[in-house]
């Protein structure tokens, strides 16, 4: 259909480069499909992927407002700021010399780290952050977005002049981070120190749905990322050679580059029955999930970390993951480990461990007395140490 949509104050201030001509409002007829393949669960996710994809169409040739993912720092961050926040550093409360600001949500998305940085360089506050990946920079190709990664970019860029220090919520998020400093000449890069995040074991509840007497679970979101269809080519090739593998159920919500998946599930009968998708699974539901599990898995590309694969070890439930180095972070290098597009590999090992009684013994003895449970409290305090500037 034809859509008009008022653009945002903040859409506005990125095509207010001088000599661009701001458009207040625009009309653009798409197809809907293309723009609700993403997530159906809400209006506000829909508008916001409508928003980036259509304003790429008017952005070719304009000097947006973030860094070029092909330059390197280059002198300083020159940032226009808005007269409330010039006026609000006036006042004798203000983050000063002596002041930590910590941020760590999902700042690549919701932050002002452009107007912070210029309030830093006059306050003299210490900034405090965490990285988690940086898969949008180094693997665009799981994004499947021409805006998110130069989003994503400008988030970094602003993260690494910034911050005094970051937690990285594994070893291999902060090697990726150096990595993409020294890839774009970013000539400024913070402290930086590991802290892996927490488990934590959830009171249960019965689940409210009808789950197999025997099954593999899969919790994440379903993306091309996180490789899917690894697991539906193996049951495929198990149910074709009449080998005996449990149910498999996938617990999450749909995520973006699904297409493929969707024509796999489409054009494969023979999966019906065998597979058990659950997008609405609340935390105490899914800790009996876990639990109930025969086996799960965690055949993702790519990960910052693992916590479904951790989460599941904490429940005693064994998992079998990519080779992923931060998957194996996350299970402490206790369980099998293969490669991610080798059909034949998992459908070996998912084939032993569901057929072997000793072999799936010794695998879920590891999963019970082997896994050592780190809470989130224990991620807290080590977290405030180091933000407080401790070594830790």
């Amino acid at each position: 259909g034809t859509f008009a949509l008022d653009l945002p104050a903040a859409l506005r201030s990125v095509l207010s480069d001088e000599g661009v001509v701001i458009i207040d409002k625009f009309e653009c007829t798409v197809e809907s499909s293309e723009y609700f393949s993403y997530r159906r669960d809400g209006v506000k996710v829909f508008l916001k992927k409508f928003i980036r994809k259509t304003v790429l169409k008017l952005l070719p040739g304009l000097n947006i407002a973030w860094p070029s993912l092909n330059s390197g720092a280059g002198g300083d961050l020159a940032v226009e700021i808005p007269a409330m926040i010039q006026n609000a550093m006036q006042e004798p409360n203000f983050l000063g010399r002596n002041d930590i600001y910590v941020s760590v949500g999902l700042d690549w998305d919701h932050s002002n780290y452009e107007y912070l940085y210029w309030a830093k360089k006059q306050r003299h506050f210490e900034f405090v952050g965490i990285f988690y990946d940086g898969i949008p920079i180094q693997y665009p190709q799981y994004v499947r977005s021409e805006f998110f990664p130069a989003l994503f970019f400008r988030h970094y860029y602003f993260l690494s002049h910034l911050s005094d220090r970051i937690a990285c919520i594994s070893n291999y998020s902060r090697d990726e981070f150096r990595n993409i400093s020294s890839k774009y000449a970013i000539d400024h890069l913070p402290d930086l120190k590991t802290i892996y995040l927490g488990e934590k074991i959830l009171k249960t509840s019965s689940p409210t749905r009808t789950l197999p007497e025997k099954f593999v679970l899969y919790v994440s979101t379903i993306e091309s990322r996180k490789n899917h269809m690894i697991l539906l080519n193996c049951w495929k090739k198990a149910i074709a050679e009449n080998r005996l593998l449990p149910d498999l159920v996938f617990v999450g919500m749909w995520g973006w580059g699904i297409e493929e998946i969707q024509d796999v599930l489409n054009q494969s009968p023979e999966l019906k029955g065998r597979l058990h998708i659950f997008n609405d699974v609340g935390d105490e539901e899914l800790a009996s999930i876990y639990q109930k599990a025969y086996l799960s898995v965690f055949p993702s590309f790519v990960e910052g970390w693992g916590l479904g694969a951790a989460e599941s070890l904490a429940y005693g439930t064994p998992c079998l993951i990519s080779d992923a180095a931060a998957l194996k972070e996350a299970t402490r290098d206790l369980m099998p480990s293969l490669p991610p597009s080798d059909v034949d590999a998992w459908l070996g090992a998912l084939d032993l461990y569901a057929n072997d009684p000793v072999a799936y013994r010794v695998l879920k003895e590891k999963a019970i007395h082997g896994f050592v449970l780190k809470t989130w409290s224990e991620f807290s305090d080590e977290f405030y140490q180091y933000a407080l500037g401790g070594a830790c």
